[in-house]
């Protein structure tokens, strides 16, 4: 099975990757291993969590995520169990934890936030602008 460049292995139930030159970079450990995305990463799923990895096989994202949705302005939205935080696209390290039931689009240079009826900021990087 061809992966643009890899090969998905699979070995009792569980998915891994080998290069084209058969080489194993990745043991089999994923409930599945998804086609690279236009940043080169490579989306897993553990147990109904994603994560990815790169093109050299690790893990860069731990799959613990309900789901992660596309870069924008630089953060990438995720969520874990309803709710979200943001990891920074550049070097894909959480800037805010998954703590929040709803974080609306970008105005004004900040994010508005909420946790139950409290309202909240984040200033455009993801970090605390004020606490709901």
């Amino acid at each position: 099975d061809l992966l643009e460049g890899f090969y998905k292995i699979k070995n009792n139930n569980k998915f891994g990757l080998a290069d084209k030159t058969g080489k194993i970079i990745q043991k089999p450990k994923f409930d599945f291993i998804h086609a690279r995305n236009e940043k080169g990463l490579i989306k897993v799923e553990n147990e109904g969590k994603i994560g990815f990895l790169n093109i050299k096989g690790v893990v860069v994202i731990e799959p613990k995520y309900t789901s992660i949705m596309s870069e924008k302005d630089g953060l990438i939205k995720v969520e874990i169990n309803r709710k979200y935080g943001f990891l920074n696209a550049e070097n894909l390290t959480e800037v805010t934890p998954c703590i929040y039931d709803y974080i609306y689009e970008k105005a004004d240079d900040k994010y508005k936030v909420k946790i139950g009826n409290k309202i909240g900021y984040l200033n455009a990087d993801g970090s605390v602008l004020q606490n709901p």
